[in-house]
């Protein structure tokens, strides 16, 4: 009999749209001996969304995990074991399958329901002037200082020398903020990647210089893939600055957040970086698989040994819990969702696992937090813990 991580993987290609009819039906059938009949969701069930959620999630994990109890609400300390990330791919097909069986007549009002973030970004030319990218169609372009931007057939900026364009673009600067909600993903001019997450702005020139390739992030978080620049038969190197920090690469790739005023999280992935303060000539050498803090209120740094899934997650499109406190999770869904966030209560303590796809809009992620305890209300566009 296959296990629950095979059900697991078609849950999540189900939800990426990779599903074919034959694996939808194997699915199905898993489930239906779960619950001892077809998989059927009728209206009768739950009277919303986040009903169903609740108690279709409790059913999953009831059955895949026999040994477990989903925590009691009102615990002053829960955890959610690891084995729910199982059941949390899977509590992300219900809106999918809750919204095929349940009447328009019946559904959530659509103001009411918060979606989640996507592409929307601003972006600032050289000469002042602004451009809603989420207002603009794919395959697009502009022209600033001899320098074509395009937004692709996939949505991301890609920079590229107009004829006839000249250095003097190595002076002039674009700026990229996406707004709480929003993501978005440039080619920078060497041919580097960059992904912006949510509440991010970066600064970069429209042409590198001739020595040093230099970005600044001035807020958020991004995620860098560096392209190796030789000229000369000399690496090229790529530099960037956030808050205090400057980090030196030729070819990496790594994620630096700066969500936290006056500190910095540098994680690498692939390859190697040397960072400090720009105000110091000390640097530290990360490898793989480490991650640098750098907290200027205290001018210090620290080095340590991190599991790089829940940092690098929201660039594949996932919330990813490793024991994560309530405030940490609440934090990410105010960004994502562009929501407020009160707590009443902040002597409860709660640690998380598990994985939430980011298209789940919030009453369903929401839903998965109440089994564990947390109690909550909307009001508008903010979200109240008790």
């Amino acid at each position: 009999m296959k296990d629950r991580f095979y059900y697991e993987y078609l849950a999540s290609k189900w939800l990426d749209g990779r599903i074919t009819q034959q694996e939808k039906d194997e699915f199905s059938a898993w489930y239906a001996l779960l619950n001892q009949e077809e998989l059927q969701v009728p209206a009768s069930f739950a009277k919303n969304e986040e009903e169903l959620s609740r108690r279709m999630f409790e059913h999953i994990t009831k059955k895949i995990h026999p040994v477990h109890q989903l925590p009691q609400p009102r615990k002053v300390s829960t955890t959610v074991w690891v084995g729910l990330a199982a059941s949390l791919l899977l509590i992300a097909l219900i809106s999918a399958l809750w919204k095929s069986s349940y009447s328009a007549k019946e559904s959530l009002h659509a103001h009411s329901v918060v979606q989640p973030g996507g592409p929307k970004a601003l972006l600032t030319l050289s000469n002042g002037s602004i451009i809603d990218l989420d207002s603009i169609v794919n395959g697009s372009f502009v022209e600033d200082d001899g320098i074509i931007i395009e937004k692709d057939t996939d949505g991301q900026l890609i920079y590229r020398l107009a004829s006839g364009g000249t250095d003097a673009a190595t002076y002039a600067f674009n700026t990229i903020s996406t707004p709480r909600g929003g993501e978005y993903k440039i080619v920078l001019p060497d041919g580097s990647r960059v992904w912006l997450n949510a509440a991010s702005s970066l600064r970069y020139p429209l042409i590198f210089n001739a020595d040093r390739r230099e970005v600044e992030l001035l807020e958020g978080e991004a995620y860098f893939e560096i392209n190796k620049s030789i000229r000369s038969k000399k690496n090229i190197p790529f530099i960037v600055h956030a808050q205090e920090q400057e980090l030196e690469v030729l070819g990496t790739r790594f994620n630096i957040n700066t969500y936290l005023h006056t500190q910095v999280f540098t994680t690498l992935l692939e390859g190697s970086v040397k960072a400090g303060f720009k105000q110091s000539t000390q640097r530290q050498f990360l490898k793989p698989g480490q991650q640098l803090h750098l907290n200027a209120q205290s001018n210090t740094t620290s080095i340590s040994d991190v599991s790089l899934d829940p940092i690098l997650a929201w660039k594949d499109g996932l919330f990813y819990f490793e024991n994560a406190s309530l405030e940490v999770v609440l934090d990410e869904f105010s960004r994502w969702y562009d929501i407020d966030i009160e707590i009443k209560d902040k002597t409860k303590k709660y640690n998380f696992f598990g994985k939430i796809p980011r298209n789940t809009n919030l009453s369903t992620a929401l839903a998965i937090l109440r089994t564990t305890g947390v109690e909550y209300k909307m009001e508008k566009r903010k979200l109240i813990i008790y």
